[in-house]
């Protein structure tokens, strides 16, 4: 992904890892959303640890709220961003962070548009 954006000469967003600082993003990733599989590990473990594991749905444990997701560091884009635009992101985390603003998961296939 990366390189196909610097091919294009278009900026891009990683996701699950930090593509600037993992996959030569620079000057083309302005940020990633990260997973972090730490929250759900441990919840997991707590639960065997406690004698309450069972099956069930780890996605909230993945989400931001609970630690499983953050965003990147804006590394050769943070003097770029305008200020504006970085308080509308921390914004938005808060908002996300204290329950007042679901993020939509669509796990539908993607489709190209080309």
């Amino acid at each position: 992904m990366v390189d196909a954006a610097r091919e294009k000469g278009i900026l891009a967003f990683g996701n699950v890892n930090d593509m600037n600082k993992e996959e030569n993003g620079a000057d083309v990733v302005v940020s990633s959303s990260l997973w972090h599989m730490e929250s759900a590990i441990n919840h997991a473990i707590s639960r065997v640890k406690d004698g309450s594991f069972k099956a069930e749905n780890y996605k909230e444990w993945t989400m931001m709220a609970k630690g499983g997701a953050s965003l990147a560091p804006y590394y050769e884009f943070e003097d770029k961003i305008s200020a504006e635009t970085k308080a509308k992101v921390e914004q938005a985390s808060a908002k996300i962070m204290d329950g007042s603003f679901m993020v939509e998961i669509n796990d539908e296939e993607p489709k190209s548009t080309f």
